[in-house]
This record gives C-alpha cells, sequence and structure tokens, in this order.
C-alpha cells in the first residue's frame, strides 16, 4: 500500500506511527507493527547567516570594556521575503549594545546585511563563555548563535 502523509511546514520533524494489517485464507487477520516514518521540516525559503560564529574577547582588565562586532545576513535570493526575528542577550558581563533584557529585534530583507556590537565587561576575573541565540520568528534555522569567550584578568 501507499502512506500519504502531509507536507511538514513546522520548525521539528514530525513522526508517524505505522501499523500493517493483513487476513489470512481464512480471514485472520495479522497486524505488525511497521514502526515510524518521520517527516522533516520543509527547508527554509531564505537563510539566515551569521558570522563570525564565535567571538574571542582575549585579555579584558577587570573594570574595562572591550567590544567586538558580529554581522547578520539574509543571504536569499531578492525573489523572496523579509527574515524576521530577535538577538537574544547572552547576560552578563556580555552586553549586546542597543539592546534590553528582551533582545535586539532584526528584519532583514533578502541580501540585507546588519552589524551588531556587544561588549564584555568584566568585574572578576574569570573565563565566562555566552551564546547570542538568533530567534527567527518562523522557527528556521534553529541553533543559530554567536558563541563568546573571553578571559578577565585583574588590574595591575
Amino acid at each position: 500500500g501507499v502512506l500519504n502523509v502531509p507536507a511538514n511546514v513546522g520548525a521539528f520533524p514530525v513522526q508517524y506511527s505505522v501499523e500493517m494489517t493483513a487476513q489470512d485464507k481464512r480471514s485472520q487477520p495479522s497486524t505488525v507493527d511497521g514502526g515510524l516514518i518521520t517527516v522533516a521540516p520543509a527547508a527554509p525559503t531564505n537563510e539566515l547567516k551569521v558570522a563570525p560564529g564565535s567571538v574571542s574577547f582575549g585579555s579584558v582588565k577587570v573594570g574595562n570594556r572591550a567590544s567586538k562586532s558580529f554581522v547578520l545576513r539574509n543571504d536569499a535570493k531578492k525573489s523572496t521575503g523579509s527574515i524576521s526575528g530577535v538577538l537574544i542577550p547572552p547576560g552578563a558581563p556580555f552586553f549586546l549594545v542597543g539592546g534590553g533584557l528582551g533582545g535586539i529585534p532584526f528584519t532583514l530583507r533578502a541580501g540585507e546585511t546588519k552589524t551588531y556590537t556587544v561588549e564584555f565587561r568584566p568585574t572578576t576575573v574569570s573565563h565566562p563563555t555566552a551564546t547570542i541565540a538568533v530567534r527567527r520568528t518562523d522557527n528556521g534555522v534553529p541553533g543559530l548563535a554567536v558563541l563568546l569567550s573571553l578571559r578577565g584578568v585583574a588590574q595591575k
């Protein structure tokens, strides 16, 4: 037989459980487990990219600030729509410049890029790491992020 399942327009895989039933010569049914069929989500129609994917601040003295930039880019063809979402801030001692606790919303047309700045403001000697998450409103490209690392060092 043939199993027709709908297209998966969501952001996550969808699974269908399959059972197969057959009848013998005396019309006695017998059922077996046919396993699972997984339907992957449809690929996003446009591509969102971040560069670089990781930012290292190196060593920064406690009480000082260091800033680095990264670029968010919509690599889609001109015929596709815009991509919207939000940059989720990593939390102290990292700060997205121009953003609050809720992050920085963005909308990028096809081919458009935007540059964002993140600051490191160490208050203690430490080696923190963090992530700036990129969340699309259509839930496309899960896991897109900018990884942050640094080393806060003592003042001399």
